[in-house]
């Protein structure tokens, strides 16, 4: 099972991470650096790729920084855009700077002119709570203007971690290198169309460091349907659960017709499907082995549905109920 996780409970995997097992900042940024590193060189081996890296003063920016050290170490032509101002710098932040400034790599203030072959945004990082503004949003929009590979580092700088909403305006990226676990943001909409390929990468924040506290947001994945236990050979369709499933609207019978079938074919012992009178053929014509059971406009929704709900063990609501009086009752 994948865990997708909030900002929130990012942040707190970071702290139980430093705070209760003892791990530096330092190494976790270098480490986050290094696995960005990996997937631009694994994507672009020739030393002479031009690699720009726009950086913010916070850890995001830090984690950057270090991308563009390494980078440059490696015998690569990476530039580090800096805009901010180095007393807003987080400790790590300036850190980075310091020690990058050290090793010689160009720290440019304001964007130049010419060509990139890649772009990388370490703007911002997952914390961002609000909508970007003064000299980053027009940063931003010149940064996807560019041409070039655009590369993301943790999340794209404008998308929120938790909602995928766009805050007045998104770094639009081909790649992203996220650390430790995905962010529910790169995964729903519009925020997935900013992230392009999501890369997970391991830095030694794992599933250790959420400290037995489950993540409020799950993914099954194949290797989990071989927990569901198999069936008895002496058992009957009662032994296997009764799944009450409001679905559809008036003559929109499809989303309840689907969503039937997929209950049916996970292994639910009873089915049964709460939905409008006029959907009653359809539905018995495509899932004859679902229990039916239909309302009108004249329906007591209240008292109905609590008899439904009486009867099951566990209920799905919401499959193209639409937004009428009835669904909202």
């Amino acid at each position: 099972m994948k865990y997708i996780l909030t900002s929130a409970e990012m942040k707190q995997c970071d702290a139980n991470t430093m705070g209760r097992f003892g791990m530096l900042s330092a190494v976790l940024m270098e480490r986050a650096a290094m696995a960005a590193v990996e997937e631009i060189t694994a994507r672009f081996p020739q030393k002479e790729t031009r690699i720009l890296i726009a950086c913010g003063t916070g850890n995001n920016g830090g984690d950057g920084i270090a991308m563009a050290r390494l980078l440059s170490l490696a015998g690569y032509p990476a530039s580090v855009l800096f805009p901010g101002k180095e007393e807003k710098c987080s400790v790590e932040c300036a850190r980075q700077l310091d020690i990058a400034q050290r090793y010689g790599v160009p720290i440019l203030r304001e964007l130049p002119e010419g060509e990139w072959d890649v772009v990388a945004d370490a703007l911002f990082g997952i914390g961002l709570d609000r909508n970007i503004g003064g000299i980053y949003a027009p940063l931003i929009e010149r940064l996807n203007a560019l041409p070039g590979y655009k590369v993301a580092v943790d999340i794209s700088s404008g998308i929120s971690a938790d909602t995928g909403q766009v805050m007045g305006i998104a770094f639009r990226a081909d790649l992203t290198a996220t650390f430790g676990f995905a962010k529910a943001g790169q995964l729903l909409y519009p925020g997935a169309q900013y992230t392009g390929t999501l890369a997970v990468k391991e830095i030694g924040i794992d599933e250790t460091s959420l400290c037995g506290v489950v993540p409020g947001i799950r993914c099954l994945e194949k290797e989990d349907l071989k927990l569901l236990p198999k069936r008895r050979a002496y058992s009957n369709k009662g032994s296997y659960g009764k799944l009450l499933l409001i679905a559809g609207s008036h003559n929109m019978a499809g989303a309840a017709a689907l969503s039937g079938k997929a209950a049916c074919r996970m292994g639910t012992g009873l089915v049964k499907i709460a939905t409008p009178e006029t959907n009653r053929e359809i539905i018995q014509g495509l899932l004859p082995e679902a229990i039916l059971s239909t309302y009108t406009d004249e329906t007591d929704i209240p008292t109905y549905v609590q008899g439904l709900v009486d009867w099951a063990d566990a209920i799905v609501a919401g499959p193209g109920i639409g937004v009428s009086l009835a669904a909202a009752r």
